[in-house]
């Protein structure tokens, strides 16, 4: 496969204006096919203040795309007979409770991998990382108002165990994105292994890939050469930081920093079915499981075991994943018919590279840059239908989403900032943010209107009157 080089430049074209468009410090991209890197580049700067350019080379947080090292890890130990998808959480963390009357021992590895085990998303991750990443100058950390220690996988346990939340329903019954079921992947990973998870990721994963600059330890990054600073967007305006985040239980959530260069090795192993350079990482079969498993994430897509997957893109099927951190905005997937894998990794968060990533996807499958991934109806509704979606949600995570009719239109207030949804299915809107079109779906039963939100894979529960 070659790329042509019109369709290059109008690549290149579309990366320049995004990244003028909302102030991109740096970005880089690589597009690979079989064991062949078509493509490598940088664009702009590491450290903009010095001028300082990005390239393949420079190390960058890949944030949660970090989560397939934990499938892949965890697909690897069964590969091995050293433990099971079906083994229950219980096995590895004997004290783990959860509220309600729900057995812990009916959660497995499975649905820990899938995102099913029913937690809603919580403030652990939160609570870590304000405990080990310096403040920068600007930030608000009044909403933890509590002193929990998350600094351990066993701290962890005990937080999740305190039970300040409600089950969002059986495990298998909802996706519902959890950086703390992934953060006890890395924990497991460890008990089965007898290695850190840093340390097993690089024995078994970075070195047959030849990953050199891929790591987990902030030291090392930052005592390498090439190396980009975190920005983020403050009030409108570019803020940049000096202070990377750190969780030290969360690695297998998110805590890989690779560069352009290296993860599309990691990619390019995926699509060529669990080989590269005459190493085998994983089984074919082991690929196949870890992309096919799992129930509907989105209304286009599942979770798996650390990927997503989207079949029947222009009779193709799309396998990924993203990340965010600050100073982090990362994507990185496949087309397992095509052999075809790239990358995007930025320095700015909340940049949507996932846009960047599936025209890179376009150009190499010689589609036009603008295809998406899915055409939506649209769905005229009544008044009365969307009365009931009416309301506040938050999440543990700290995000905030307000729900509300005006001039008979349905908006969402998030961030700060209020958004027209338009509904597209019964119970299914979408809203525009910074050109990345995110679904948003409402869940309901037949007593209390809908009683929580889907929106960025998460779901949200409304707020209840006693916490008002």
């Amino acid at each position: 496969m070659k790329l042509n080089q019109a369709r290059i430049a109008e690549l290149e074209k579309y990366i320049n204006e995004m990244m003028e468009k909302y102030q991109v410090p740096g970005m880089a991209i690589a597009i690979a096919h079989g064991e062949d890197v078509l493509y490598s580049k940088g664009f702009g700067y590491r450290k903009k203040e010095e001028e300082k350019e990005i390239n393949s080379d420079t190390i960058l947080g890949i944030a949660s795309i970090s989560k397939s090292f934990g499938g892949l890890a965890v697909t690897q130990l069964v590969e091995q007979g050293k433990m099971s998808y079906n083994d229950p959480i219980t096995k590895y963390y004997p004290n783990f409770k959860v509220p309600g009357d729900l057995d812990p021992s009916e959660i497995t590895i499975h649905h820990m991998l899938t995102h099913t085990a029913g937690f809603p998303p919580l403030e652990s991750l939160g609570y870590s990382m304000i405990a080990n990443t310096e403040a920068d100058p600007d930030e608000d950390r009044s909403r933890f108002t509590e002193d929990y220690a998350v600094n351990t996988h066993e701290e962890l346990v005990d937080f999740m165990s305190m039970g300040n939340y409600e089950m969002l329903g059986k495990p298998g019954e909802y996706a519902s994105y959890s950086n703390d079921c992934y953060a006890l992947i890395g924990g497991v990973v460890e008990k089965v292994s007898g290695l850190s998870f840093d340390e097993y990721a690089k024995k078994y994963i970075f070195e047959p890939l030849k990953m050199n600059r891929s790591m987990f330890d902030l030291k090392e990054v930052l005592n390498s050469e090439n190396v980009t600073d975190p920005y983020y967007e403050k009030d409108g305006e570019i803020k940049h930081s000096k202070n990377w985040q750190e969780a030290p239980p969360y690695l297998a959530c998110g805590w890989v920093r690779s560069t352009a260069n290296d993860l599309i090795k990691y990619a390019q192993m995926y699509a060529n079915q669990g080989e590269l350079f005459g190493n085998k990482v994983v089984s074919k079969q082991g690929i196949k499981k870890m992309m096919s498993e799992g129930i509907n994430f989105t209304s286009r897509s599942t979770y798996g075991y650390g990927v997503t997957t989207q079949k029947e893109y222009n009779g193709l099927t799309l396998v990924e994943h993203g990340g965010s951190l600050k100073g982090v905005s990362s994507h990185f997937g496949f087309v397992p018919e095509k052999n075809l894998s790239a990358v995007v990794l930025c320095n700015l968060t909340g940049v949507a590279v996932v846009n960047i990533w599936l025209a890179a996807i376009n150009t190499a499958l010689s589609l036009p840059l603008e295809t998406k991934r899915k055409e939506y109806g649209h769905y005229s509704w009544q008044l009365s239908e969307l009365e009931p979606f009416v309301g506040e949600y938050i999440s543990g995570e700290g995000s905030k989403a307000k729900i509300f009719i005006e001039e008979e239109k349905l908006f969402a207030n998030l961030n700060n900032q209020d958004i027209e949804i338009e509904m597209v299915e019964a119970n299914l809107g979408i809203v525009n943010i910074k050109d990345r079109t995110r679904e948003v779906t409402f869940y309901q039963n037949d007593k209390k209107g809908a009683w929580a939100i889907g929106f960025g894979g998460r779901i949200i529960p409304k707020k209840r009157k006693a916490q008002e």
